[in-house]
This record gives C-alpha cells, sequence and structure tokens, in this order.
C-alpha cells in the first residue's frame, strides 16, 4: 500500500490540527477555571469582611470595661454637662432645655468613642500578632480594613441606637 507524500503531509497536518485544538480546549478550561476562582474569590473577600465585622462585634462584647464605658460614658456626659451647663442656658423660644440641645453632641460621643476603641483594637491585634495572620492570609487586602470598618460602624450605630431609646425613655 503506497503512501504519497501529499496523504503523508495531510496525515502529519491532520495531527497538527488535532494537537492545536487540543490545547485550544485546554486552555479553554483553564480560563474557565480561572474565572470561577476570581468568583469565588470575591465571594470570600466579602466573607473575610464579615468575619472580621463579626469579630469586632464579639470581642467588644467580651470586654465588659468597654460595654460599661460605652454604655455610661455617654449618659455621664449628658446628665453631667446638661445639668450644670444647663441652669446657664436659655435658648430662643424659652421651652427647651439644654439636655435636648446637647442631646446631638452626646450622639457624637458616643461614635467618637466607638472609633477611639477601635483604632485601639486595631493595636491590640498587632501587638497579639493577629493582623500579622490576617495580612497573611489569602484575601484581599481591601477586605481587612473593610471588616474592621464595618464592624466598628455597626457597634458605633448600635451604641447610638441603644442611647437613643435609652434617652427617649429617660424623657
Amino acid at each position: 500500500f503506497p503512501v504519497t507524500i501529499s496523504e503523508a503531509e495531510e496525515e502529519e497536518e491532520e495531527q497538527e490540527e488535532e494537537k492545536k485544538n487540543k490545547k485550544e480546549e485546554a486552555n479553554r478550561r483553564r480560563r474557565r477555571k480561572l474565572k470561577r476562582r476570581e468568583k469565588n474569590k470575591s465571594i470570600s473577600n466579602w466573607g473575610a469582611a464579615g468575619m472580621l465585622c463579626w469579630r469586632e462585634i464579639i470581642r467588644f462584647y467580651r470586654q465588659p470595661s468597654r460595654v460599661a464605658a460605652a454604655i455610661l460614658s455617654p449618659f455621664l456626659f449628658w446628665f453631667l454637662i446638661g445639668s450644670g451647663v444647663g441652669r446657664t442656658f436659655s435658648s430662643a423660644g424659652g421651652s427647651s432645655h439644654y439636655l435636648e440641645y446637647f442631646f446631638p453632641g452626646a450622639i457624637l460621643l458616643v461614635i467618637l468613642f466607638a472609633a477611639v476603641f477601635s483604632t485601639i483594637s486595631i493595636i491590640e491585634d498587632r501587638r497579639e500578632g493577629f493582623l500579622q495572620g490576617v495580612m497573611a492570609a489569602p484575601v484581599s487586602r481591601a477586605s481587612i480594613p473593610l471588616g474592621k470598618i464595618l464592624g466598628s460602624t455597626a457597634l458605633s450605630f448600635f451604641q447610638s441606637a441603644l442611647f437613643m431609646v435609652l434617652a427617649l425613655i429617660m424623657g
């Protein structure tokens, strides 16, 4: 069965075409796999931020001194400063009491204290080595401060809401 040069060339071309198709298919599979990884990576970054946020909240409630300071300090400022300065305060309408006037400032103090304690928790995390472990985690760097910010924001929101509710109850 004699084989001519053209048949051998055709067979070689078919083999090369088959190799090329296999390479293209392998490249397509790799690209699909990378896309899935990127999609999963973005989910894990939000998951990492959520876990850091949850950790901030848990750490807050496990430290009774922080809880007491967060609840008592705004009330102390509100009552002590409000009562002391309230006698010298007179509004244009005459019906407003200084405690009502000072209330938004007390809420800002709650938010300020939450920010200060959040900064202190970052320093504690660094000192304890937790921050180094988080930095070595296979997540985006942006998810680390995002989680801390979300946790601090949630804590200051809850503290402000609690202060508002208690202030409404107390009059």
